[in-house]
């Protein structure tokens, strides 16, 4: 949903169109993801006008056959293992 807060332990994400999104203000933080077979591994973006950009948190990762590892768009942001992609 719109400006939620989600912490999430671990996971395994197998056979996805998306893996993880973020979205409209939301604010999602994993401690440890694998995914698998997906098309995409994690997304970050602002679908409604009235909310604003999201934040994607992301501790350690593991990723087999992900076609597009993320997408990120403008305004929001991925922290993947430490390092700020916007």
């Amino acid at each position: 949903g719109e400006k939620s807060s989600v912490e999430v332990g671990k996971v395994r994400i197998q056979d996805a169109v998306i893996g993880v999104a973020s979205k409209d203000l939301s604010e999602l933080r994993i401690r440890h993801i694998k995914l698998a077979d997906c098309n995409q591994g994690f997304a970050a973006y602002q679908k409604k006008a009235e909310f604003g950009h999201s934040t994607l948190t992301v501790e350690t990762y593991e990723a087999e056959r992900i076609r597009f590892l993320y997408t990120i768009a403008p305004g929001s942001v991925l922290k993947l293992e430490g390092e700020e992609i916007r």
